[in-house]
């Protein structure tokens, strides 16, 4: 999974924030899915990642290399975005 649209609590942003390193890879357990209803989105996505207290997080042995990464220029182009109405 490449989390491109995740969100931390604030009261748990501490928890997590020493885990994270933009640019890796990691396996995530234990979140929630849920449904993205905010008018801001810069990308195209139904739904959202959400961390929760008891979400485990291990770095994984794939490189990022692995991936295809665009820039926001790239998807703005293919309009792989969702306009605010």
């Amino acid at each position: 999974m490449i989390l491109s649209n995740e969100q931390i609590p604030a009261k748990l942003i501490d928890t997590f924030k020493s885990q994270i390193m933009e640019g890796c890879v990691y396996r995530i357990h234990r979140f929630s899915v849920l449904p993205y209803n905010t008018l801001y989105r810069p990308l195209h996505c139904d739904q959202f990642v959400e961390f929760l207290r008891d979400t485990r997080i291990y770095a994984s042995h794939i490189q990022p290399t692995a991936f295809e990464r665009h820039t926001l220029l790239e998807l703005f182009e293919s309009g792989d975005y969702l306009r605010i109405k």
